[in-house]
């Protein structure tokens, strides 16, 4: 549902991350995250986060809402362990209660050279 690209800066001429060191960037933000929020017909409600994947720079955050939930789905956010949005979806889903639904966020962690 969510794709975002974190830029990791580095200033032009200085040292550079390693693909471990991104990487390793990547683990530690996903350690961060805690769990899910929408809106359901205007009403907030939580999910658990279902999986969590980290591959190379990317992660890849997952909430399964099953085929109990209906209706018009939106706002959809990721929230840290401190209770703060890190990430929106302003997508709305009208989702039957006859299918489950897989929310998604990817991120994909980029060196960005800064220019002086």
């Amino acid at each position: 549902m969510n794709i975002g690209v974190i830029p990791l800066i580095v200033r032009r001429n200085e040292n550079m991350i390693t693909q471990q060191g991104i990487e390793e960037a990547a683990q530690a933000i996903n350690s961060i995250l805690s769990h899910v929020t929408y809106k359901k017909n205007e009403k907030e409600l939580t999910s658990s986060i279902s999986k969590r994947k980290v591959s190379g720079e990317t992660i890849f955050i997952y909430a399964y809402l099953d085929d109990e939930v209906e209706g018009n789905l939106s706002e959809f956010k990721l929230i840290s362990i401190s209770g703060q949005v890190f990430a929106t979806n302003a997508k709305i889903i009208n989702k039957p209660n006859t299918k489950g639904l897989l929310v998604r966020f990817k991120f994909v962690l980029k060196e960005v050279e800064l220019g002086e």
